[in-house]
C-alpha cells in the first residue's frame, strides 16, 4: 500500500504543473494549449507502441483499442480543454477550487460502485478537505461584475472538466481491474487513441482560425512548445504511469483522496511562479486538505478486509 500511496502522490506532483504552465502560454488560446500538450503525450506513446509495444497490434487487444478512444477523449481533451477555459475566463484560483474537489467527487462516487466505508464515517474528513480547499482558494470569490458572463463560462467550463475526470478516473479503475495489463501498454494505448484525436481536432481548428503564429520562429512559439513539451511528458505520460501502478495497488476511495496532493502542488506551483510565499490562510488551508486526507484513511483502515477486497 506505501507504494501505491507514493505512485499517487508522483502523479499528483506531475499533474499539479497543469495549474501553473498554461498562466504563461497567455498568447495560445485554451484550445491549442490542449492540442499542444496532448500532442507531445500522443507522439512520445506513438513512438514507444512502435519501438517496443508492436504487440498491441494483435487482434485481442481490438477491445482495448475501441477502448482507450473514448478514455483519451474523457481523460485528455475535454477534461483539459475545460480546465484551461475556466483558468482564461474565470482564473486560476477558480480552476484549482473546483478541480480541488475531486478527491470528494472520486471518493464518494468510487464508493457508490464499491463499498469500501460507510459514508457517515466519511462526512468529517470531506468537510474539513472541502473547508481547505475553501480557504486556499478564498480569493478566487471575487467576482468582477463587469465579466460576469465570462466568469459563468469559465465555471461551466470548470465543472465540465470535474465531472469528466470523475467519471474517467472511476471508469478507468474499474476496467483496469477487469481487464488486467501492463501499466505501459494501457498508456501507450491511450497516447496513441489521444494522437488521432489531436490531428482530427487540429485539423477542424485549423479550419475556423488563422495558424499564421506557427510558420514564424518566435519566443511566444518557443515558449508554447517547450510548456507543450513539459505538459505532454510529465504532466499525461509519467502522470498517467504513477496514476495507473498506484491504482492497482490502492482502493479507488483512497486513491481518490491522495489527489488533493495535485491541489496542493498546483498551489505551490502557482507561489513560486509569482514569486511569494502563502498566506497564513492559504497554509491553513494546506494543512485542513492533508488532515481531511489522513482522517479519510484512518477511517478506511477501520473497515474490514473483505469490505475492500
Amino acid at each position: 500500500m506505501f507504494t501505491g500511496i507514493l505512485c499517487i502522490i508522483a502523479a499528483c506532483f506531475c499533474w499539479g504543473l497543469i495549474f501553473v504552465i498554461p498562466l504563461f502560454l497567455s498568447s495560445f488560446s485554451p484550445v491549442e494549449i490542449a492540442l499542444g500538450r496532448y500532442l507531445f503525450f500522443g507522439l512520445t506513446s506513438l513512438i514507444l507502441l512502435l519501438g517496443h509495444r508492436r504487440h498491441l497490434f494483435q487482434k485481442a487487444y481490438l477491445g482495448a483499442w475501441l477502448n482507450s478512444i473514448w478514455f483519451a477523449f474523457l481523460s485528455t481533451l475535454l477534461s483539459y480543454t475545460s480546465i484551461v477555459f475556466c483558468i482564461r475566463y474565470a482564473n486560476s484560483a477558480v480552476a484549482a477550487l473546483i478541480f480541488g474537489m475531486s478527491p470528494i467527487t472520486i471518493a464518494l462516487t468510487g464508493n457508490l460502485f464499491k463499498k469500501e466505508f460507510s459514508f457517515r464515517s466519511f462526512i468529517i474528513p470531506c468537510l474539513v478537505m472541502a473547508l481547505g480547499i475553501m480557504f486556499t482558494n478564498i480569493h478566487a470569490f471575487q467576482l468582477d461584475a463587469t465579466n460576469v458572463s465570462l466568469y459563468c463560462i469559465g465555471f461551466f467550463c470548470g465543472l465540465l472538466g470535474l465531472a469528466s475526470w470523475t467519471w474517467y478516473t472511476i471508469a478507468n479503475f474499474h476496467y483496469l481491474k477487469r481487464r488486467p495489463m501492463p501499466t505501459h501498454d494501457w498508456i501507450v494505448m491511450l497516447g496513441v487513441s489521444t494522437l488521432l484525436l489531436v490531428f482530427l481536432s487540429a485539423g477542424i481548428y485549423a479550419c475556423l482560425n488563422s495558424m499564421n503564429h506557427y510558420l514564424h520562429w518566435s519566443p511566444e512559439l518557443e515558449s508554447f512548445l517547450l510548456g507543450s513539451f513539459i505538459l505532454g511528458t510529465v504532466s499525461t505520460w509519467a502522470a498517467f504511469y504513477f496514476w495507473n501502478r498506484g491504482n492497482l495497488r490502492l482502493p479507488i476511495s483512497l486513491a481518490g483522496q491522495l489527489t488533493v496532493f495535485e491541489m496542493i502542488f498546483g498551489l505551490l506551483f502557482v507561489y513560486l511562479a509569482e514569486e511569494r510565499w502563502p498566506t497564513s490562510l492559504e497554509v491553513t488551508g494546506m494543512v485542513l486538505m492533508l488532515i481531511g486526507v489522513l482522517a479519510a484513511f484512518k477511517s478506511l483502515r477501520k473497515v474490514p478486509s473483505h469490505a475492500t477486497s
